[in-house]
């Protein structure tokens, strides 16, 4: 009995270190807050019952793992106590009182897309939430033509433009982007300046040639 008791507290108290020593990525208040996803990995311990337990546990492209038993089970969009509870109601038919921890073990990659006058537009991997300047310089810093003062942030919670001298003086506290965030760089003076500008200084000068000849 008291080997048992040992046992089911050691185990209790391994699963709670993984959840203290896993990585939130910035920007989730808590791992209990976190929805989960495909990329995510899953520790699932049902204590006690160490046939029953998985480690690592890779949530698959259509949202799912796959558990001993109970089989197929829905992960995206849910918490990792949502889960636990799910788990719970599901072993009761094969453990008397079943008690399920599930933490994560690895959390997928954050993704933010940079549109515009950057260098490599396109959409990037980050381990943690990136601030605006570090998904600015993954993608490659600002072409000749980007407009510094016209930093557009598209993330959940709304839209907002950023000076990015504003934001490198420290004068504004650098956000962090939650996943899915779209970070759009625009041109100075719009597409079709750098186009008129040769026009109309060829206009000017082919005019001054004709001045003084003429004069």
């Amino acid at each position: 009995m008291r080997a048992t008791f040992s046992m089911r507290w050691a185990t209790v108290l391994l699963a709670c270190g993984a959840l203290v020593m896993s990585a939130v990525p910035a920007g989730a208040a808590t791992t209990e807050a976190y929805r989960l996803g495909y990329g995510d990995s899953l520790t699932v311990t049902v204590v006690g019952q160490p046939n029953l337990s998985t480690i690592d546990q890779a949530v698959r492209p259509d949202g799912r793992i796959s558990l001993p038993l109970v089989r197929e089970v829905a992960i995206a969009g849910r918490t990792v106590n949502e889960v636990a509870q799910e788990l719970k109601q599901a072993y009761r038919p094969f453990v008397t009182v079943p008690e399920v921890l599930v933490t994560v073990a690895r959390f997928r990659a954050l993704k933010v897309t940079v549109l515009g006058q950057v260098g490599r537009p396109g959409t990037f991997d980050f381990n943690t939430a990136p601030t605006v300047i570090d998904a600015l310089a993954t993608a490659g810093g600002l072409t000749e033509r980007a407009s510094r003062a016209q930093i557009k942030v598209i993330t959940p919670a709304g839209t907002k433009l950023y000076d990015l001298d504003q934001l490198l003086a420290g004068s504004e506290k650098l956000p962090r982007l939650p996943e899915g965030s779209i970070v759009e760089v625009s041109e100075v003076w719009g597409p079709d300046f750098y186009r008129i500008v040769p026009v109309v200084a060829s206009v000017i000068t082919a005019g001054a040639v004709l001045l003084r000849y003429a004069w």
